[in-house]
């Protein structure tokens, strides 16, 4: 920060003070020679080469390959910071009065603020203390009692109740080690009648004598850890941990880690200090050894970075801490930034934190040496002492070449400074030119550095060579020598990007700034620019050189638009002062040569004014007119020889032979965007805009996949459009003639033939017998795509998804009953098929395999179909597998129809309250749920079926329709098996015909559920609280679930027959098992009249009516409040 504040101040002076000429071009001289030299000193550091390989890669915060660290570089000075007290706090110890700190190492210390809380009134502080002092210690009792080792650094005096303290101090100390004493107190006079609490139970104790009378305890003890002090009764601090009572205390330092030793008082500090020193020297050793055992590895990974390869040893042998995020990056750059940023960082400040403590030792030593032997004796001493110890880490007066890298770029950086502000006087250009600045600029810093110094290396160019014809055009020669050499070869051409890149900024900065040698550059530009085009089949080439060349040729084309009041509102064409007679008149192979004679301001002296508009404002007649125009037409002939522009054609734009190598180069897009956005500025003008069209027409044959497109455009026009028809149909029929000749002759191949109809016909006897051959129309596995047509004693199943849940959710009981609920995507695959798959995908779990098969759904069951012909022991095998997998995904071990009608009962309920099917699965929908539902009855079917249960559920479900309504249905609207189960169990018990004539006692139900459970949700009640009848979407999603489990019975079930009602169960198990195309068709109705008819119903009037309930229930509006009223 210094030093840049001094380039300023050397800048304003040397700018603003009157000087002679002499003087000044000596300042200049000077400042050159400095660039100079650091220049050359950091291109012959031993490192440079390094350091510039590992700025490609890693970001360079320090070199930290030096042999000597530079206490300068990375010796900063830290700016003050707040720091808390208790985080550099290594060891204290505590008097009644004193608290002695250890600090974690020395510390310049500016102010210490102290904040007091929890304040008693009892005793407060008066005036409080601070000592400090720089010695290291193994342990801070060594500084107990010990007054001759501080020094006071601050007394302050407090004010009752006063809760913050600032000490600052005029000078900063440096210390290791803190002492603050409390000297003195305000007493309370009535302290010793004061009631104390007991630390033990908290009882109300007398101050005197001081013992709890409820558990024996000493009231004086400390609260925190229970020390008694036998010396003092009251103390202000525990003398074991430091605990107050009367106030809290918080300290705060304002300051900065530092560098300091013991300070050296005797012959035996002497010899301590002396041994410190070796122990320090011996340690930077090995550091130093550490440090530059990495210098290797880093060249080699350099060079398997430039390589584009890693060895695997290498990998191996250097370290592997990286994450899995970083993966994506190159693992030899990985490496590179690891060992250089990481483990070279560390030693190298750990060296250069070692090399400033031995250098502070050497000052200990040396001052205390001076203040032994005498003022007399000591300069030869000093002198000698001196240049041994600070050999390696001081600057003599001629310092060695190529000692800190890091001072000669900071260096340079400021002469650059200096530099720019120099150059800002316009005779100091032409000084600096002639001391060769451009070429140093150019060969040593335009490339060297960050960013923002190379950004200044090109401003600090643009502002020496403004105005200046002789130091442009030196510079332009400099810059396309560079990219001419660098094109013909002399690099590689991978590495053309990196070895131009700088160069092409330059000329783009160059460009940018207005001057009287516009021309100049401009010419550079273009000379590069042709030359590169000649080469444009190069992508490096187009990225390096083209591009670039084009974006600047582009802002040129497009000037700004004018800004100032006067202009504001006119068009660049108004505000011109020349009108070409037959557009733009230029020799341009002379005026890339340089020839004067063709120069823009030649040009500009032969081309005529831009004519006035003054006479437009009159209507002239036709005679006048004619003659006007004649005038003007042989006045232009005759200037135009009188001025010799007849050897001068016009430039045309089709001489252009660039336009076509860019515009159809297939390796930037961006560079033919930019070449498209010239053309298009190009078209100022009728003429103008004809010769473009002209242009790009002849580039029509070079389209070629793009004429499609193209001729897309064109149809625009109706009678383009109709030739393009035209010849699109003479196409098609042509390839349509020629695939039939194939096509004949593939089936001749076969076989087969076709007849006058176009019908083909076989010949052999195999191919009649694939007409047999049909397509499965039911359930079909996702893995080999067969169903029960060709495999029909392979048993399918459904890919599931079952967790564990509550079966009822307002079940009062203390441990709710425990079930599981099934969703699926529906996606049916045979058993055998989902296990070969496992078995082919060892590596997978089986559910992750599975996921794949289930549309990257997850699952963890596979529900079994009992198919046609699917025998009874392959269905029951693959259900025990069934009944396995939900065993170990819920936990539940009791798999009972029971559980199955819960978990239908649970699935009928995510429709009716439009929950979500795929929040734990990732995919399934209404759609694909609504097909697994008679899937579901059919496993619970199959063991009521087996077990014979059917009589025993059908006499608990009469018994539950025929219950007296009263408090038996309230109680049964908190059980598991309530009104829900009772009315999913309907489907496996009752027949079509005992369903309707019970369903409206299964609708009472429900809606008393519904009412009783919003009125009284947590508690069940003897009678019904409230009657009045509540909003709609109270009761909707239980009439949904009826509704469902109607349409259920009259669309899956519509065609089941039996002869008696204890039939039902095992007639409806066959139906299932038969007929899984038409249920996959039924489901579909189901799920849209859930869609359009169940769901849209906004009042129970509309659901009856969707539902078909008029016939029974006459008067819709009251039947809810009658049986709210009944069961009052």
């Amino acid at each position: 920060y210094e030093i840049a504040q001094f380039v300023d101040l050397i800048g304003y002076f040397s700018l603003r003070t009157p000087h002679t000429g002499k003087k000044m071009y000596s300042y200049m001289e000077q400042a050159v020679a400095v660039l100079h030299a650091q220049n050359q000193l950091l291109s012959r550091h031993p490192n440079a080469n390094l350091y510039a390989n590992l700025a490609q890669f890693v970001e360079l915060d320090g070199y930290y390959l030096e042999s000597e660290p530079c206490l300068v570089c990375n010796n900063p000075e830290v700016p003050m910071s707040t720091i808390k007290l208790s985080s550099i706090k290594v060891d204290s110890k505590f008097t009644t009065t004193t608290q002695i700190i250890k600090l974690v190492g020395s510390h310049t210390i500016s102010r210490i603020t102290l904040r007091i809380g929890d304040l008693k009134r009892t005793k407060m502080v008066r005036s409080i203390n601070v000592f400090y002092n720089n010695r290291t210690v193994q342990a801070v009792v060594e500084l107990k009692n010990k007054p001759a080792m501080w020094h006071k650094a601050k007394k302050v005096t407090l004010v009752q109740g006063q809760t913050e303290v600032k000490m600052e101090f005029p000078l900063p100390i440096v210390a290791c080690n803190l002492m603050i004493e409390y000297s003195d107190f305000y007493e309370n006079i009535q302290a010793s009648s004061e009631t104390l609490q007991c630390p033990r139970c908290s009882a109300s104790v007398p101050a005197n004598p001081g013992v709890c009378a409820n558990c024996g305890e000493n009231v004086f003890q400390c609260h925190k850890c229970r020390a008694i002090n036998y010396d003092e009764k009251d103390p202000f601090l525990c003398h074991a941990c430091g605990f107050c009572k009367y106030a809290k205390f918080d300290y705060t330092l304002t300051g900065r880690p530092c560098c300091a030793v013991d300070p050296i008082e005797s012959d035996e500090d002497r010899k301590k200090t002396v041994v410190t020193i070796n122990t320090l020297l011996e340690k930077a050793d090995r550091v130093y050894k550490t440090l530059i055992a990495n210098k290797p590895t880093l060249e080699m990974l350099l060079v398997k970075i430039s390589e584009h390869r890693l060895d695997r040893s290498l990998d191996d042998g250097v370290t592997t801490q990286t994450t899995t995020g970083s993966t994506q990056v190159n693992r030899a750059i990985q490496l590179l930034a690891q060992k250089y940023c990481g483990e070279c960082k560390i030693s190298f400040e750990e060296l250069s934190k070692i090399i400033q403590r031995v250098l502070a030792c050497r000052r200990e030593l040396v001052a205390y040496d001076r203040n032994q032997r005498g003022q007399g004796t000591i300069q030869y001493q000093r002198a000698s002492c001196v240049s041994d110890c600070t050999e390696k880490n001081t600057s003599p007066a001629n310092p060695p070449v190529g000692r800190c890298y890091g001072c000669a770029s900071s260096a340079t950086e400021h002469c650059l400074t200096l530099l720019r502000a120099l150059a800002t006087n316009s005779a100091a250009r032409e000084v600096l030119c002639k001391q060769g600045l451009i070429q140093e600029l150019v060969e040593h810093n335009l490339r060297r550095g960050t960013i923002q110094v190379q950004e200044e290396v090109r401003q600090l160019l643009c502002l020496v060579t403004r105005d200046n014809a002789q130091s442009t055009k030196e510079l332009c020669s400099l810059l396309t020598n560079r990219v001419t050499m660098t094109l013909r070869g002399r690099v590689v051409t991978s590495d053309l990007s990196t070895a131009v890149r700088h160069e092409m900024a330059l000329l783009g900065a160059l460009i940018q700034k207005e001057d009287t040698c516009w021309e100049q550059k401009l010419r550079c530009v273009m000379q590069l620019f042709l030359m590169a085009c000649k080469d444009s089949k190069s992508p490096v080439v187009m990225e390096s050189i083209i591009l670039p060349c084009l974006k600047i040729l582009q802002s040129l084309l497009k000037p700004e638009q004018p800004i100032s009041k006067k202009n504001k509102d006119k068009t660049i064409d108004s505000l011109a002062t020349v009108q070409p007679p037959d557009g733009v008149s230029i020799d341009l192979a002379k005026w890339l040569d340089g020839d004067s004679k063709y120069s823009y301001a030649e040009w500009l002296q032969r081309m005529p004014g831009k004519k006035s508009d003054s006479h437009q404002n009159k209507p002239l007649k036709k005679e006048e007119a004619r003659i006007l125009y004649l005038s003007e037409k042989y006045g232009h002939r005759w200037y135009y020889r009188c001025m010799r522009l007849r050897g001068i054609q016009p430039l045309k734009l089709t001489n252009g032979s660039w336009l076509k190598e860019v515009i159809f180069n297939p390796s930037s897009r961006l560079a033919r965007q930019v070449v498209c956005n010239m053309v298009e500025n190009l078209c100022q003008g009728t003429d103008r805009k004809k010769e473009v069209l002209l242009l790009l027409t002849g580039y029509l044959d070079e389209l070629c996949v793009a004429g499609e497109n193209l001729l897309e455009a064109l149809c625009t026009n109706k009678k383009v459009a109709e030739l393009i028809e035209e010849a699109r149909q003479h196409t098609r029929s042509e390839k349509k003639r020629l695939a039939m000749a194939m096509r004949e002759r593939q089936l001749g191949a076969l076989g087969m033939r076709t007849n006058d109809k176009g019908q083909v016909t076989a010949s052999g006897t195999i191919l009649q017998q694939m007409e047999d051959l049909g397509d499965e129309t039911g359930l079909v596995c996702v893995i080999c795509r067969e169903g029960y047509k060709f495999k029909p004693n392979m048993v399918l199943g459904v890919y599931t998804f079952t967790k564990r849940c509550n079966v009822e959710e307002f079940e009062t009981k203390q441990r709710k009953t425990v079930g599981y609920t099934t969703v699926s995507h529906f996606n049916v695959v045979h058993v055998d098929c989902h296990m070969s798959a496992v078995r082919l995908a060892r590596a997978r779990d089986e559910w992750e395999s599975a996921a794949l098969q289930n549309a990257n759904t997850k699952c963890n069951g596979l529900l079994p179909l009992w198919g046609p012909q699917v025998p009874e022991s392959a269905f029951a095998s693959c259900l025990a597998r069934h009944n396995t997998y939900l065993q170990e995904c819920t936990g539940h071990r009791d798999i009972s129809y029971s559980s199955t009608v819960h978990d239908l009962k649970l699935l009928l309920l995510r429709f009716a309250q439009e929950k979500s099917f795929h929040d734990d699965t990732g995919g399934g929908g209404p759609q694909s749920n609504m097909h697994m539902i008679p899937y579901l009855i059919h496993m619970a079917l199959y063991v009521i079926n087996t077990t014979r249960s059917a009589s025993r559920e059908d006499k608990a479900l009469i018994t539950y329709l025929e219950s007296n309504a009263g408090s038996p249905w309230l109680d049964s609207c908190y059980e598991a098996e309530g009104p829900l189960y009772q009315c999913t169990l309907s489907i496996l018990i009752l027949t079509p015909a005992r369903w309707n004539k019970n369903k409206l006692t299964h609708l009472r139900r429900l809606i008393l559920l519904a009412h009783q459970r919003y009125v009284s949700p947590s508690a069940t009640t003897k009678t019904l609280l409230d009657t009045n009848v509540k909003d709609y979407s109270v009761y909707k999603s239980v009439l949904i679930f009826f509704g469902l489990i109607d349409n259920i019975y009259a669309h899956f079930f519509k065609k089941v027959n039996v002869l008696t009602d204890d039939q039902w169960p095992a007639v409806l198990a066959e139906y299932i098992r038969h007929n899984d195309e038409a249920l996959l068709k039924a489901s579909e109705k189901i799920l849209a009249a859930y869609r359009d008819e169940l769901l849209p119903c906004a009042s129970f009037d509309e659901f009856c009516d969707v539902a078909g309930l008029l016939e029974e229930i006459s008067n819709p509006s009251t039947f809810i409040s009658d049986l709210l009223q009944s069961l009052a």
